[in-house]
């Protein structure tokens, strides 16, 4: 009996495997042909979208968390200076976040499994490096 159920079980798993990896090729290879199929007025129109959005959330963010750290801190100016490197940081995101992929694509790289990891490096690098800078400006 348990022989049975194990190899129901082995089905169904695999099953479920082969619908994952049959979804994921969809969707890479979709990511893969929108990108390659942008025009040069479509990627101009995404690129201003993308640092809209940027611009957008960056100062959402950054109000909040300006005000977070200058009630947590009672101090005005690290309040600003984490504003300002949030403000920064979210802004070269939407930047990175819609080039990185255009890159790649040039570059004969599928953007669906490489942006990531290039849009993280990009948004961690100059997250801290924004962040020290400005406080080693202003607070030092």
């Amino acid at each position: 009996m348990t022989d049975e159920y194990e190899k129901e079980d082995d089905e169904e798993y695999e099953d479920e495997v082969e619908d994952t990896e049959a979804s994921a090729e969809s969707e890479e290879s979709e990511d893969e042909d929108s990108v390659a199929s942008w025009g040069y007025e479509d990627k101009k129109s995404r690129f201003s979208k993308e640092m809209l959005a940027g611009l957008i959330n960056g100062l959402l963010f950054a109000v909040v968390a300006g005000v977070v750290a200058y009630v947590w801190f009672q101090d005005l100016g690290l309040g600003l200076v984490i504003a300002a490197a949030m403000l920064i940081n979210l802004v070269v995101a939407g930047l990175a976040g819609i080039t990185i992929p255009i890159a790649l694509d040039k570059l004969d790289i599928d953007p669906a499994t490489s942006s990531t990891v290039f849009l993280t490096t990009v948004t961690d690098v100059i997250g801290f490096f924004t962040f020290l800078a400005l406080a080693a400006v202003f607070l030092l």
